[in-house]
């Protein structure tokens, strides 16, 4: 055991950055002296006070792998399999983190053709700090994206993007990830920052101290505990800790019926909290093949343990992840089988989220003709004795199990604000990057007016750390209608037009996703369009290629009163500004109201009317009609809603446009 610790990323597998001045750093008693091998050359550095040394070298070429020898006298660290490349910092939120093993049903046909030992993840634990900012992390390793159970955790949207660079480039990809799912952009910014906002100063003090944090997690721990505590002794349908309701034979012959999939507005359990149990029996045919068989349940909301002939096949305790539950071989029979759900709402309204699978799949079940397994039409599915599809939507037998008070939310204190600079962004800050890619928004849809001043800072807080104008390419959101929330409001629109603006700042590329998420689901599992149109912009900004990366982006809108029509200019129109349907209902013309003022384009006192249509007149100019009776028009938006999943404008790299808002001039 080396009598030296160096910071843990620089471990076995691991990637820095190629034809730079990169830091190698690590902790020891102060003035220790150490000497290090790298590429043939050598280095000798001595720990400075403060515990930390480092080694300042200057890379070659991409390549790899070599290894390195740190020693201090009779201690030496050989650290192997080291690659010169790319590296880039990747964060965010839970579409940044989530991992290929959340897409699977979209990749999983070419998981075994991926092989890039020259692709490689460094996944940042869960680590905050809000007195100090750490200075080491306590785990964490290097994936590799050779190995399959690595892949599966590598990030889906950072791996995509690496593969398209790895393929363009023929350079090993780092990646070192800080993404922690719920966590809004203030929690990735330092407490200096925070402090000109001024609505942070007394949570950031709170946070400091150590007796408010543990009362906190302690009266959260009791609570919670008490809740399911109380809720599974009440639960009619658990006895001595067997679930009798999912017993094949239960009598559910009394039960209220309910219509699966659907939410459960305007029915009796709208407002209901604690556990339901619903039960549906489906028959299997003789011929169909048992094993390997897949169940799909969609999205629930809220939690769920769910039962297939009175056995336990899967549960998830949040709403978020799809139910893609593998069934054991010998659970199912040919002819009757009963399928039976704990359905548990902790607050607001349950149900089972509308667009989804409800289904059992044989097994390698795949519909011919679709793309990666994804059928259109499930009813041209063919069903075969090893692939076959049965339907589990439609009529559900339900009781109610424990009636319970609303379950008080949560204390996260990864989310405060500081949190994730603190404890795991700023121990990278002598690391050298490529670039960094940012995916976050979806915790700040709530407040979203100071976003592009938020995120703004964020990457003057990058490029103070990492280099002076290191390149930001980042994600706008894409389409969702919460199918949990009976009615939206239009904060995912204002944030994105929020996003969109960020643009103005140099050295930035944002990659538009209103056409590649889902409605129904906060976590899309399309990352691989998404890393492209990130690699994309990676290879024009930073690699020099001459490729398009951006859908058409609005650049001004002049009114033309005589023809009741306003004339609007794009860039990035390369193969031309193309429409791919007449959704002329996403153009929304603005009129500040007679004896008001509107300083803002997102105004109240703006009225907002629809188009009455839109031609496309030259390769980056399009006209939008109006009503000749409107008096005035002064604003322009696009797109403007929180599910804007059909949206008319490309161009001819297939790439969409963003949504937009603009004065009209």
């Amino acid at each position: 055991m080396a009598g030296f610790e160096m910071f843990r990323c620089f471990q076995d597998g691991m990637v820095i950055q190629r034809e730079s001045n990169v830091r190698i750093w690590g902790f020891s008693e102060s003035r220790t002296p150490l000497d290090m091998e790298f590429c043939e050359k050598k280095y000798r550095t001595i720990t400075e006070d403060n515990g930390e040394f480092v080694f300042e070298i200057r890379t070659g070429s991409a390549g790899g792998p070599y290894c390195m020898t740190i020693s201090s006298g009779d201690d030496e660290l050989i650290i192997n399999d080291i690659l010169i490349g790319d590296v880039y910092i990747i964060s965010g939120q839970s579409n940044m983190e989530l991992p290929i093993q959340r897409t699977i049903d979209l990749i999983g046909p070419r998981l075994d053709s991926i092989n890039y030992p020259q692709i490689r993840e460094f996944r940042v634990p869960e680590q905050i700090s809000f007195k100090e900012r750490k200075l080491q992390y306590e785990a964490g390793r290097w994936l590799r994206a050779s190995d399959n159970d690595d892949l599966l955790m590598m990030s889906a949207t950072g791996f995509n993007f690496a593969e398209n660079i790895y393929l363009s480039e023929s350079t090993p990809i780092g990646l070192i990830n800080t993404a922690i799912g719920g966590t809004p952009i203030e929690a990735h910014l330092p407490e200096e920052v925070l402090a000109g906002y001024k609505v942070y100063d007394e949570e950031i003090r709170r946070l400091k101290d150590d007796n408010y944090i543990n009362g906190i997690k302690e009266y959260d721990a009791k609570d919670l505990s008490e809740w399911y505590t109380e809720l599974y002794e009440k639960d009619t349908g658990i006895i001595d800790g067997r679930a009798v309701y999912a017993d094949e034979e239960c009598d559910d012959s009394g039960w209220n019926v309910i219509s699966v999939p659907g939410m459960f507005y305007g029915t009796e359990l709208e407002d209901y909290h604690g556990s339901i149990w619903l039960r549906k029996e489906f028959y299997i045919p003789e011929d169909y093949d048992l094993s390997g068989v897949m169940l799909r349940l969609g999205a629930m909301v809220d939690a769920d343990k769910t039962y297939l002939n009175g056995i336990l096949c899967g549960s998830v305790d949040y709403c978020y992840p799809p139910r893609r539950y593998p069934v054991k071989d010998g659970i199912l029979k040919h002819g009757r089988n009963v399928i039976a759900v704990q359905l548990i709402i902790n607050r607001g309204t349950g149900g089972f989220v509308r667009g989804k699978k409800y289904c059992l799949q044989g097994r390698e079940y795949i519909y011919e003709g679709s793309y990666m397994g994804q059928a259109s039409n499930p009813e041209d599915a063919m069903p075969s004795r090893g692939r076959w599809e049965l339907n589990l939507s439609g009529e559900w037998k339900y009781i109610k199990g424990a009636s319970m008070r609303t379950l008080p939310l949560m204390t996260f204190f990864q989310y405060k604000p500081a949190a994730i600079y603190n404890g795991m962004e700023y121990p990278l800050s002598k690391y050298t990057f490529k670039g960094g890619i940012w995916y976050q928004a979806e915790s700040n849809a709530g407040n979203p007016f100071n976003y592009k001043e938020l995120m703004t800072d964020l990457i003057k807080c990058w490029r103070g750390m990492f280099s002076d104008n290191l390149p930001f390419l980042y994600v706008q959101l894409p389409q969702f209608d919460d199918p949990a929330a009976l009615k939206m409001s239009d904060n995912w629109a204002l944030i994105r037009e929020e996003q969109r603006r960020v643009l103005d700042i140099d050295n930035t590329a944002m990659a538009a996703t209103i056409d590649v998420g889902e409605s129904n689901d906060l976590h899309p599992q399309n990352k691989e369009a998404v890393g492209k149109r990130l690699a994309l912009a990676a290879l024009s900004m930073i690699y020099g290629r001459d490729v398009e990366y951006s859908g058409p982006q609005i650049t001004k809108a002049v009114s033309d009163k005589d023809k009741s029509v306003i004339r609007v200019n794009f860039l990035h129109c390369r193969g031309g500004l193309t429409a791919v349907n007449d959704n002329f209902d996403y153009f929304e013309l603005g009129t500040v109201r007679e004896g008001l003022e509107a300083d803002d384009i997102y105004s109240d006192n703006i009225e907002w009317v629809r188009a009455l249509g839109f031609k496309i007149i030259s390769e980056d100019t399009m006209e939008i009609s109006y009503n000749p009776d409107i008096r005035r028009i002064d604003a322009l938006r696009y797109a403007w809603f929180n599910d804007p999943c059909k949206p008319p404008l490309y161009n001819g790299e297939r790439l969409v446009a963003p949504p937009f808002s603009i004065w009209v001039s």
